[in-house]
């Protein structure tokens, strides 16, 4: 499934959860490192190791060098070829995540694929062991509380805001609806990009954003799949719901190799996202997004 847009703003929060999931909300730190959302995790009761927060990932990765260390189960026998930006084919292997725990925010096993997570780590300069996606946020309320650098789980209540709802779809990944100058534009809201907009380059004449485009220059960027050819510039405006940006940062940049949401025509990242309260309600397939106060 997909959470995607739709219009409206929310009249109200949601009723206490507590009384549906009967479970109790979790606050757990992040930082905010070169504009990714970082937390320290345990895998079976060891670590604390290095985790990206990631929305619109599918399923959770490990980084392989760990999962030999510490022994996971990587099925060497069934290898593919890892989704995402860049040139460089990059392997992956099915694997699991046993027993994870974020702070005090217990999931248990995790599905997850294992995958040279060295360069990304080197953009953070520090060892980078999982990114943690769908399959670890699936089932919960995640709050990403961007201004407190708090990620909360199975939060009881949330801002108002912008709402969108789960239309049929492949997977969890959010979809949402920015307005980008004259245009209205679906993104993928992504909390493991770095950016503030991403423009994927074959829409740059559809969106009229050719002037912008002309005036962007060369950026060297990283992807999953390793160096990306992208372009720096910027826009008039940017804005979803309350939240705009005027001007506003704008990398444009080639399509995933691989993309699972072909609607979607560029992603909105954390340069954009730390302006906000964001709240993804996955048991609800519904998420929420208000500017942070």
């Amino acid at each position: 499934m997909r959470l995607s847009t739709a219009d409206g703003v929310a009249t109200s929060a949601l009723a206490p959860l507590c009384d549906t999931y009967r479970v109790t909300a979790l606050d757990v730190p992040f930082e905010l490192v070169e504009n990714q959302v970082v937390a320290g995790f345990t895998i079976g009761g060891r670590g604390p190791y290095v985790c990206l927060l990631d929305t619109a990932v599918d399923p959770s990765v490990v980084d392989l060098a760990l999962a030999r260390e510490l022994g996971l189960d990587v099925r060497d026998d069934a290898p593919g070829e890892a989704a995402g930006q860049g040139s460089e084919p990059t392997a992956f292997y099915p694997s699991e995540l046993p027993d994870v725990r974020l702070g005090e925010f217990e999931v248990g096993d995790v599905e997850a694929v294992a995958a040279d997570l060295s360069g990304l780590g080197s953009k953070l300069n520090r060892p980078l062991h999982a990114i943690l996606g769908q399959s670890f946020f699936d089932g919960h309320v995640v709050q990403f509380d961007y201004r407190n650098r708090r990620v909360r789980f199975n939060a009881h209540s949330f801002e108002r805001g912008v709402r969108a709802d789960i239309e049929g779809a492949a997977d969890l990944t959010p979809i949402v609806t920015v307005h980008v100058n004259a245009a209205t534009v679906p993104v993928v809201l992504d909390t493991g990009s770095s950016l503030t907009l991403g423009i994927y380059l074959e829409s740059v004449e559809k969106l009229g954003l050719g002037e912008a485009f002309a005036s962007a220059t060369p950026r060297a960027s990283m992807g999953a799949r390793g160096h990306i050819d992208a372009y720096e510039g910027a826009v008039h405006s940017l804005a979803l719901g309350d939240v705009h940006l005027s001007p506003a940062a704008v990398v444009f940049l080639p399509r995933a190799h691989v993309d699972p949401t072909p609607r979607a025509l560029g992603n909105l990242g954390n340069g954009f996202l730390q302006h906000t309260v964001l709240t993804l309600d996955y048991p609800r397939r519904e998420l929420y997004i208000a500017a942070a106060t």
